[in-house]
C-alpha cells in the first residue's frame, strides 16, 4: 500500500473509533487494525528515510570526488603552463 492510502485508512479508523463507543467487538477490531496499519506506515517511513539518507550520502561522496578531480586538473594545468 502507498503511504497516502495508509494515512487515509488510519484517519478513517480513528473516526470510526470515535463513533463506535460501546460496541466492544468493533472497538477491538478497529484498534487491532489501527495498530497493524500504524506499524506498516512506520516501516514505510523508515524505508523512505533510509533511501533519502543513502541518496544524500551518495551525492556528498560525488561532490567530494568532483572537487578532488578539479584540484588534480588545476594542478596539471599549472604544471603544464610552467
Amino acid at each position: 500500500m502507498y503511504t497516502d492510502e495508509l494515512l487515509e485508512m488510519l484517519l478513517s479508523i480513528t473516526t470510526k473509533q470515535m463513533q463506535s463507543r460501546g460496541n466492544l467487538r468493533r472497538e477491538v477490531l478497529l484498534k487491532t487494525t489501527h495498530e497493524i496499519l500504524s506499524k506498516e506506515l512506520k516501516e514505510k517511513q523508515q524505508i523512505r528515510k533510509r533511501k533519502w539518507e543513502a541518496l544524500r550520502s551518495g551525492l556528498n561522496k560525488r561532490s567530494r570526488i568532483d572537487t578532488d578531480v578539479e584540484m588534480v586538473d588545476d594542478e596539471l594545468i599549472a604544471n603544464h603552463i610552467m
